[in-house]
């Protein structure tokens, strides 16, 4: 296994996020998004992350958005409704207030430091836009609900943390 990997969205993802939800949504102001990896979707990945990488199918825009990245592993394999998030303080802050790129292609978010994975558990990947405005709609590759209950995501034009998502 490689020392650092890189986990790439596109080809560790059950469907295809046709919506545009998540990781983040572009038409509102603020989002928080939350997506469940498990062991099998990231075999051979490797034990220790250095960054993410998201992609854009489509997009009107030529921007970014503010986010932050959120890393835990779990043994949970669905989130059990819709406001069932996982608290950020009980994950690793693994990017702070990195930009990521809204144009057609792969957009690659480095860590802040090394993230390790346990490869026998599931990842959750939490994803906070703080961008505070509206960019367009924009399509993305990324973990669907194909299984069901393992991607959660909640958008507002109000201001917001991540810390209590409602819905």
């Amino acid at each position: 296994m490689l020392p650092f990997s890189t986990l790439d969205c596109r080809t560790r993802m059950v469907g295809v996020n046709a919506s545009g939800y998540i990781p983040t949504h572009a038409n509102y102001k603020y989002s928080f998004t939350e997506q469940i990896y498990t062991a099998a979707d990231l075999q051979g990945l490797g034990d220790t992350l250095s960054g993410i990488d998201f992609h854009v199918l489509s997009s009107p825009v030529d921007t970014f958005r503010t986010v932050d990245v959120y890393l835990v592993n779990s043994s949970l394999e669905a989130f059990a409704s819709a406001g069932s998030y996982i608290p950020v303080d009980q994950m690793t802050l693994v990017a702070q207030n990195a930009q990521l790129g809204l144009q057609l292609g792969s957009h690659h978010i480095a860590f802040n430091a090394p993230f390790v994975r346990n490869a026998d558990s599931n990842l959750i990947v939490a994803v906070y836009d703080h961008s505070g405005f509206y960019q367009g709609s924009t399509n993305w590759a990324s973990v669907n609900n194909v299984g069901g209950g393992r991607s959660l995501h909640y958008y507002t034009d109000s201001q917001m943390t991540p810390d209590a998502p409602t819905g």
